[in-house]
């Protein structure tokens, strides 16, 4: 079933070998078939990088991609996997983490006293005034105001043309 192959690393050898073959392909072609094609894009360009790897004789290379491979596969273990939540506190704690986050709050403070500001100036006082004035949906101004979106530039854009100012006068740099 299997073949001989030039160039196949230690590592990835002891793997192979270590598997049951027929039971291996068989969860194998499954989980082939129900890839989405994120991750089947992502699937293609390592094989590509392997068959370089392998041709260039460049071992550690292809064990990394046999990982980055597996990695597409794997499912992350809900139990242990870490809310976004607990990552901002955990960097929160930290003196630099703290400080980052200090200066991104003070930004989103500024943009948000701006917007509400001009939204006032300008007679929009309502999220669906400045979505039609914007050119864009309700929900995205609603996002963008409960914190829940930061706003891509296009929409940034969008709003400061709206609100007749410089996307700078909005957000600051």
């Amino acid at each position: 079933m299997a073949t001989a192959e030039k160039n196949v690393p230690a590592g990835v050898a002891k793997l192979r070998d270590a598997l049951d073959t027929e039971s291996t392909a068989m969860h194998a072609a499954i989980a082939i078939a129900q890839l989405d094609p994120h991750s089947w894009q992502d699937l293609e360009q390592y094989r590509k990088d392997y068959v370089k790897a392998s041709k260039a004789g460049d071992t550690e290379v292809q064990e990394f991609l046999i990982q980055a491979m597996a990695e597409v596969f794997h499912a992350p273990d809900p139990a242990k996997a870490r809310t976004l939540d607990a990552i901002e506190a955990e960097l929160r704690s930290s003196e630099a983490g703290a400080k980052a986050f200090a200066a991104l709050d003070e930004r989103d403070r500024i943009f948000m006293d701006n917007l509400a500001t001009l939204r006032s100036k300008h007679g929009l006082d309502t999220q669906k005034k400045l979505a039609d004035a914007a050119g864009v949906h309700v929900n995205t101004i609603r996002s963008i105001e409960h914190k829940r979106r930061c706003p891509q530039f296009a929409t940034l854009k969008k709003l400061a043309k709206a609100l007749g100012v410089p996307v700078t006068k909005l957000a600051p740099a």
